[in-house]
């Protein structure tokens, strides 16, 4: 529900689809993926539609989209945005990757997004009572 909030509050149009199937998150997998009918791009099937740890997404992903060109995915690529990746962990932000892709084995790697979780009630607390 975030990045749909996300895309809303970007003015972003997302397509119309049909949910055809679901692959929950996994702690172990580390992702989710749905495969919805769709269009995207001008092209109406059935495409999958996975987000999660960006190491595990990259990882899946052929090709990255680069404003609206789809290239093929080289390790420099991989490498810049791993970087992207650290930088937004290193200001303390939980970090999300997606793609999508007709098949699970054609992904293309679309982006990342970080996220601000807020302090949970306890931590104050927890904290003070490490610090004695």
């Amino acid at each position: 529900a975030a990045l749909i909030v996300l895309a809303s509050k970007l003015n972003m149009k997302l397509p119309q689809s049909n949910r055809i199937e679901e692959v929950p998150f996994s702690h172990e997998r580390k992702w989710m993926s749905v495969k919805c009918l769709c269009n995207i791009q001008g092209h109406t099937g059935a495409y999958y539609m996975i987000k999660g740890a960006t190491e595990n997404i990259i990882r899946m992903c052929t090709k990255v989209q680069i404003k609206h060109a789809v290239v093929d995915l080289n390790n420099i690529q991989r490498d810049v945005i791993l970087n992207q990746i650290y930088q937004k962990e290193d200001r303390g932000m939980r970090t999300l990757s997606m793609c999508y892709g007709n098949s699970m084995n054609n992904l293309v790697y679309i982006g990342n997004v970080g996220i601000v979780d807020p302090l949970r009630n306890e931590v104050p607390g927890m904290v003070f009572d490490l610090s004695l």
